[in-house]
């Protein structure tokens, strides 16, 4: 069954400068997006930099096995890769980066993948598809941030199981379009402060968003940004808001440090862990992002935010 992926980014920085990272496999760890979900995985690189016959193997427990291998390179404009991946099945692929000037300090980058899907996965084809589109997004969104700042502010740290405390949250729950998503929780954290400062809600116990359902293949998510309170408090609630209660429960958690723009890296290592260790998600609790610390002037790496995945 063959599937084609293919997403484009502009890149501030010159076409060599960007095709030397790409076709250099040793610094793939810092802006690869499946790295980002395991970063304890085993990697191991042969060959030399940047040319025909570089290959790269991984090795982790939840992303699976696999080796890739640049077998074209067209100086400063294409490289072509095989990807063999040994485990959790066995597949082959082929990925292409094109790389077009677009002015002496800008280019343009064009991921393309050519793959096979076994047979058994013909009925998830369009939702593969858009889960590994939407890997290839955050993936040139890094190589733009790596190549433009020489690094990628985003830290991702699995803690394992936890039995949490329940809690409520009073907000308005929203659906929005995926790509508007920091824009509009932006919006009702705002709004949520103006009622807050006005009396009409009381000073809550922590910040949160629940996510209610995030539907990547039609490009939407159902969320509540909002206040959360101890169970057993009886907070001020708006008219036009609602309260939701969450249980006690047991989740699996992960710790991430850095900016909001980076924030699809650790949900990602958290659904990893979650297939990868074949945990049943208690689908009647909402997966949550707690802002342990908020921007605040402080610098983008001390950004802390739990990312959290009930269980059952």
């Amino acid at each position: 069954m063959k599937v084609q992926i293919q997403r484009s980014i502009n890149i501030e920085k010159p076409q060599q400068t960007v095709f030397n990272i790409i076709a250099d496999l040793k610094q793939w760890n810092t802006w690869s997006p499946w790295m980002q979900s395991e970063p304890t995985a085993k990697t191991q690189s042969s060959g030399i930099s940047g040319q025909v016959g570089q290959t790269q193997s991984w090795e982790g427990e939840v992303i699976g096995s696999g080796r890739m291998t640049i077998v074209d390179l067209q100086k400063n404009q294409l490289m072509k890769m095989n990807l063999e991946f040994f485990t959790p099945w066995k597949s082959f692929a082929e990925a292409i980066f094109d790389v077009k000037e677009v002015s002496p300090q800008q280019c343009k980058v064009t991921w393309t993948m050519n793959s096979n899907l076994p047979w058994f996965m013909f009925a998830f084809k369009n939702m593969m598809a858009a889960y590994i589109g939407n890997d290839f997004e955050r993936g040139l969104k890094m190589l733009k941030e790596y190549a433009e700042t020489g690094s990628v502010v985003s830290r991702s740290i699995y803690q394992g199981e936890k039995e949490l405390p329940g809690f409520q949250v009073i907000g308005r729950k929203t659906t929005s379009k995926i790509s508007d998503l920091g824009t509009t929780i932006r919006a009702d954290f705002e709004d949520l402060n103006k009622r807050l400062q006005s009396g009409e809600l009381t000073p809550p116990d922590g910040i949160v968003t629940l996510s209610h359902k995030h539907d990547i293949p039609h490009g939407t998510s159902t969320f509540t940004a909002g206040y959360l309170y101890k169970s057993n408090q009886h907070p001020k609630i708006p008219k036009d808001f609602e309260v939701t209660q969450v249980p006690n429960h047991k989740a699996l958690v992960v710790d991430y440090y850095g900016p909001y723009r980076n924030i699809g890296n650790p949900w990602s290592m958290i659904v990893s862990y979650q297939r990868g260790k074949k945990k049943k998600v208690a689908k009647s609790i909402p997966m949550y992002e707690l802002y342990k610390t908020m921007p605040d002037g402080r610098p983008e790496k001390d950004i802390h935010t739990q990312i959290t995945l009930p269980i059952k």
